[in-house]
Order: C-alpha cells, then structure tokens, then sequence
C-alpha cells in the first residue's frame, strides 16, 4: 500500500488539489474524492469491477466510523479530565481549616493546617505554611473531635 497521497482532481466544477500526507490524515471525504478520481479516469475498456468499488467504499465507511469514533473517545477522556478535576478541588476546600500531614512539592515532609487551595497547571494543591501539597501527596488528615468541640 503507498505510504502518501497526493492527488488533483475535477469534480463537476470544483477542483481539488491535494497536498501529499500519509493515508492516516485522509478523511472520509478525500478517500471519496479520490475514488471519484479513480473512477473518472479509468481505463473504459477495463472498468473497476463492482467488488473492488464495494470494497473501496466499505473502507470509506470503515474510515468515516474510526474518525467518529475517535472524537467520541476524546471528547470523553476531556470530560473525564474536567469532571477528576473539578472532584479534586471540591475534596480540597473540604480540607480547609483541617490539620494534615503530606509531601510538599519539593518532597519535604509537611504538617499543619490547610490554608488555602491552589489550581495549578499540574493539579490541584493545598496550601500549609509556606508549602504546596498536591492532593495526591496528602498522606493524613486529622478532623477535629466533636466532642472537644
């Protein structure tokens, strides 16, 4: 099979110019484009025969189903992202005021009250002192007895 694509065609009045890329960038409508070529500039003496037409056209649909597919599974994986996020910052602010004991960022052994809670680019922390523990990192947490209370 080739490993690039680059084709010009006439189709009607509109002409399409392909630029060469691998098979994996084609979409539904270029493989079309390209068996509409195919079809128009073959040999009239020897025609394509029906079953390699159904086959091309199996494979656009194959093709046309994969890319679908695709984007359903990162638009989920996104969500998925979002939704983790958005869990641990509410599990953060419940941790505000509450004593715990975890590694800073820089590994250091950390205890006292939570602060405040931070969104960085790498997750979510909480603050205590001077130092950012990612919520993966918090290894205690100590909730105030009620009956001290």
């Amino acid at each position: 099979m080739a490993d690039s694509v680059g084709a010009t065609a006439s189709v009607g009045t509109t002409t399409y110019t392909g630029k060469t890329r691998g098979l994996d960038d084609m979409s539904g409508m270029d493989f079309l484009k390209l068996l509409i070529t195919q079809l128009s500039n073959q040999d009239p003496m020897e025609p394509m025969k029906n079953q390699e037409l159904l086959e091309q056209l199996s494979t656009i649909r194959s093709l046309e189903s994969n890319i679908t597919m695709s984007e359903k599974f990162e638009d989920l994986v996104t969500a998925n992202q979002k939704m983790a996020a958005q869990n641990q910052l509410s599990s953060a602010t419940l941790l505000m005021g509450q004593r715990i004991t975890g590694l800073s960022t820089d590994n250091k052994l950390v205890e006292g009250y939570v602060e405040r809670v931070v969104v960085a680019s790498s997750g979510v922390r909480v603050k205590v002192g001077g130092y950012e523990i990612p919520m993966e990192n918090i290894r205690q947490v100590e909730w105030p007895d009620e009956a001290q209370g």
